[in-house]
């Protein structure tokens, strides 16, 4: 029997090892590589055909590699060209009749057109390549990143959903700058986050496609609260990188909370959360993902339960950031051990 993540992150003890314990733990099993082929993509799989319920059973799950610099304009006013989107691939598990996993490398932009003709639910993970530039003491090096973007069927129609670990903290990246010789560099400056506008200009791409549909796909996001994920920093005081565990434990946890309620125990109580669709439906998208990440540490839990519901514009303010950021790795700790000892189990 397979044991669950939130009851794993309920009982497992991150001070045994140290975190480099860990990350040298999920390099071996591929948790932190943004390959589309690898042992983590297909145990999401195998653990959504064994552990998830309900309507998460059928959930379909794409990973994809984009590299910013390649695809991001050259022009603050341009839009990103649709021949470098139409040309995004993706990486799929499939069963096939002997029950075994078979990988396949395909255009993203098919599948999505094929997921959604069947109405699934659709989580994209992607790795952005050049997400970042860090200026180092020789020479300036790019950061790769983990996102996820969820669609979910809603009335005929679909609802888009981008999810960045690092929440409102992410509107520093509306410069994008690009690294051209060790130490010299370009920016272009952007009216919001450069990866949201790939997203932008990705989701109207798709919407313009109706090869398995009689008429267009209708996708809607747009950058404000309800689509995208603009709360608390979850990555705050990480110094070690460990932002591909987010979208992990978010699939995860999706495949247990999306079609029923959490329940979560307090010294002074316990609340009821709604289950992970009517969260989203209802525009709590912030609440979605952080309610996700309340089994791993007893003072993250706590502040959750104390600030639900509240919306703070600035950092600086949000009591939840701050409790991450004050402990530094203890939660990205509890998180990867709990995540590996989950994955071990497949």
């Amino acid at each position: 029997m397979i044991s669950t993540l939130s009851k794993i992150g309920d009982q497992y003890n991150p001070k045994k090892k140290r975190i480099a314990h860990y990350i040298k733990k999920a390099t071996k099993m591929e948790l932190n590589s943004i390959d589309t082929k690898s042992n983590s993509h297909e145990k999401c799989n195998i653990i959504r055909d064994t552990v998830f319920k309900g309507k998460m059973k059928n959930a379909a799950l794409l990973q994809s590699i984009i590299s910013l610099k390649d695809i991001m304009p050259n022009k603050s006013y341009s839009k990103v060209e649709r021949p470098l989107i139409k040309n995004i691939s993706c990486g799929c598990y499939t069963k096939n009749a002997s029950s075994e996993y078979e990988y396949s490398y395909e255009y993203l932009y098919s599948n999505i057109q094929y997921l959604i003709s069947e109405k699934k639910i659709i989580n994209l993970m992607i790795g952005l390549e050049e997400y970042c530039l860090i200026e180092g003491e020789k020479e300036n090096y790019y950061a790769t990143h983990s996102i996820c973007l969820l669609l979910i069927p809603s009335n005929g129609e679909y609802d888009a959903y981008y999810i960045n670990s690092h929440g409102r903290d992410m509107a520093d990246t509306c410069n994008y700058v690009r690294k051209i010789t060790k130490k010299r560099t370009k920016t272009v400056t952007f009216k919001i986050p450069s990866e949201l506008v790939l997203i932008r200009d990705m989701i109207d791409y798709w919407n313009s496609l109706n090869d398995f549909n009689d008429e267009p796909i209708k996708i809607n996001w747009d950058v404000g609260r309800k689509h995208t994920y603009y709360s608390t920093n979850l990555q705050e005081g990480d110094y070690h990188g460990v932002c591909f565990a987010f979208p992990q434990v978010l699939w995860n946890h999706m495949g247990e909370f999306y079609s029923k309620k959490k329940t979560l125990c307090s010294s002074w109580g316990s609340i009821n959360i709604a289950s992970g669709e009517s969260l989203l439906e209802s525009g709590h998208l912030d609440i979605f993902v952080k309610y996700s990440f309340t089994n791993f540490n007893k003072k993250y839990h706590e502040t959750f339960i104390k600030t639900i519901g509240n919306v703070y514009l600035k950092s600086s303010n949000d009591p939840l950031q701050i409790i991450i950021g004050t402990q530094r790795t203890v939660l990205i700790k509890c998180i990867l051990c709990s995540l590996v000892r989950y994955m071990e189990q497949i």
